[in-house]
């Protein structure tokens, strides 16, 4: 197994790899790091477990997964190097992320300098255009399902890793989309679903409402990402959902100091409630707010 690899190569088992730690648990299972033998090439091993996949009946959402991620290559989303099951198990080969799950440091650090949020939400944008014109919705973007990958940490930086030393070195990292469980691929170029999916806090008022969506819904997602990691709060966030739920509809939300003007044009753009009125994942690219300072 090689970043060359592809998923087509036959009867791989759990055998063929020496399971190291454990580095987290997922919807569906749990996820080590694990060691191809042969080529001593390292993977994360996602462990999905059949019964409970058959409890929650998500048969179609996992092999929906499956093919997508399957196909997909592009510098910000994880890659999905195979996969392979027996009786009772399905194991994912994944690509490594260096430091874990955006959500994690946003949990650390509450939120991030705007330099940090400019290269996060350009990554994945980068992903979405490239998944877009894949016909490929996402439809379930957040802190969770973005991995942080860059080069390892030597004994010397280690050594003087200040918080304000990180926060730096975050504006240099690589993010990536890692979780393909509710995305959707629709075989015609500007096609609309209804099925409801997705996490309340980023969900857009179509998808809410049960209304017809397009990949728009991802636009939205990532503006109310954006607003988390700007802010530390969720842009409709209430203790009460149905409040929640209500300032999604109304596109209800404030900005903070914390937020530049170049910022805040572009949370607009992307908090927008006609889908149709939103910015496109391209013009998104071309946004100041996103463009590097030459």
């Amino acid at each position: 197994m090689s970043p060359g690899h592809t998923a087509a190569r036959p009867r791989l088992n759990i055998g063929d790899f020496e399971i190291g730690r454990f580095l987290g648990r997922g919807k569906y299972g749990l996820v080590y790091l694990a060691r191809e033998k042969s080529t001593r090439f390292v993977v994360a091993l996602k462990v999905l477990y059949k019964s409970y996949i058959r409890e929650e009946h998500v048969e179609g959402q996992v092999r929906r997964e499956l093919d997508i991620h399957t196909n997909i290559r592009h510098p910000n989303v994880i890659r999905l190097y195979t996969w392979f099951q027996d009786q009772t198990r399905i194991f994912l080969a994944l690509e490594v992320a260096t430091y874990g799950e955006l959500y994690a440091k946003l949990q650390q650090y509450t939120k991030f300098p705007l330099p940090v949020v400019s290269k996060i939400i350009r990554d994945i944008a980068s992903a979405l255009q490239y998944l877009h014109r894949k016909n490929i919705f996402h439809r379930d973007l957040k802190a969770e399902n973005i991995l942080i990958c860059g080069p390892p940490q030597g004994n010397a930086t280690a050594a003087r890793s200040k918080e304000e030393d990180e926060l730096t070195r975050m504006a240099t990292y690589s993010y990536k989309i890692a979780d393909f469980g509710w995305s959707v691929h629709h075989p015609a170029p500007g096609g609309r679903r209804r099925t409801q999916c997705g996490t309340l806090d980023y969900l857009p008022p179509e998808v809410m409402l049960g209304q017809a969506y397009d990949k728009s819904c991802d636009v939205w997602s990532l503006g109310a990402l954006c607003f988390e990691l700007i802010s530390g709060v969720a842009p409709f966030y209430h203790d009460a959902v149905d409040v929640t739920k209500n300032n999604i509809v109304k596109v209800e939300y404030s900005f903070t100091k914390d937020f530049s003007p170049s910022s805040r044009d572009l949370i607009q753009r992307m908090l927008v409630r006609a889908p149709e009125a939103r910015i496109t994942v391209d013009e998104l690219l071309r946004h100041p707010f996103l463009t590097p300072k030459r």
